[in-house]
């Protein structure tokens, strides 16, 4: 860091020290017996739980629980904008709020932090039901199938199972950024014998060991 920071100097830029972010992903159970001590032009750097990176909080044991909280809240504050407008507007109007308060907030990054485990997918679902229950004023005990089909919305599982189909799509006909040309393999290429699995054109995550790691966040570089 030192050297960076005389580099910078040389080329007349300074690093924005107040907006430099510091933050050990580690396993809970694991507990780290060290201090660590970061300096950047005499100003100290002190470690995180969390840190916002484009948009998404990320925590030190990557759970979301700090993401999915501030999710939370949004989704319900914009449950309550459909709630009072409904009684007003026609249905029309209520699906383009859904979709620039609501469904635009389902829909970012949601394959990252949406797969982390069920019980995140379902207390989103909830939400969502309740999102679209007030745009057709259907009652609690009634099926809520029927009010996705008619709204043509999909529910937030499907979302992600479509997002994840569109990006093997592009992974598979070299379509992404050189940054995911490592993110799997055929199986093909893991497997000697022409085997079912083998000819479905599967694709296998290389497995890797896994471990604290640090990570220095810088969010701008003036």
């Amino acid at each position: 860091m030192t050297c960076l920071s005389k580099w910078l100097r040389s080329n007349k830029l300074a690093l924005n020290v107040s907006k430099t972010e510091l933050i050990f992903f580690k396993c809970p159970s694991r507990i780290l017996n060290f201090k660590y001590h970061f300096k950047i032009d005499e100003h100290k750097i002190k470690p995180k739980s969390s840190i916002k990176y484009l948009g998404l909080t990320l925590d030190e044991h990557i759970t979301w629980k700090p993401y999915l909280d501030q999710l939370t809240c949004k989704l319900n504050r914009a449950i309550g904008i459909i709630s009072k407008l409904r009684h007003f507007t026609p249905l029309s109007f209520l699906k383009n709020v859904y979709y620039a308060f609501f469904d635009s907030l389902l829909n970012y990054g949601c394959q990252v932090w949406g797969v982390s485990n069920q019980s995140i997918i379902d207390k989103i679902q909830k939400l969502q039901n309740r999102a679209l229950r007030k745009i057709t004023f259907t009652a609690r005990q009634t099926s809520i199938s029927p009010v996705y089909k008619q709204l043509e919305i999909l529910k937030f599982e499907d979302m992600i199972h479509l997002r994840n189909i569109l990006f093997m799509h592009q992974l598979e006909n070299n379509m992404l950024p050189e940054a995911f040309n490592n993110f799997s393999t055929k199986v093909r290429n893991e497997h000697v014998y022409n085997t079912r699995i083998v000819s479905r054109g599967l694709h296998v995550i290389p497995m890797v060991k896994t471990r604290a790691w640090i990570t220095f966040y810088q969010r701008h570089l003036y």
